[in-house]
């Protein structure tokens, strides 16, 4: 058992100590504060639960969208070219 624990430790640690870990890890936990976010000003906002619903998830993909843009995430960034390009045809 040792010997396992101290194998997968040489491969799984520079995976842990990458910088593109940590900014993976960083990006989700923004995420997520603004969805909650998100959640908490329309429960304050709006009293129906399917208006809040509704609501919620699609401006909880939008703000996840932007904060990934911000965040400079590859993929956000080629999905963004991806759209340009249909609108620009």
């Amino acid at each position: 058992m040792t010997f396992n624990g101290r194998f997968a430790r040489d491969y799984v640690g520079p995976i842990l100590r990458s910088k593109q870990t940590r900014k993976n890890v960083l990006n989700s936990i923004f995420g997520c504060v603004g969805i909650v976010l998100i959640y908490w000003l329309l429960k304050i906002g709006i009293s129906s639960l399917v208006l809040r619903t509704i609501f919620s998830v699609f401006l909880s993909v939008g703000i996840y969208g932007a904060i990934l843009v911000l965040c400079k995430n590859k993929i956000a960034y080629n999905y963004l070219e991806k759209f340009k390009q249909r609108f620009q045809k």
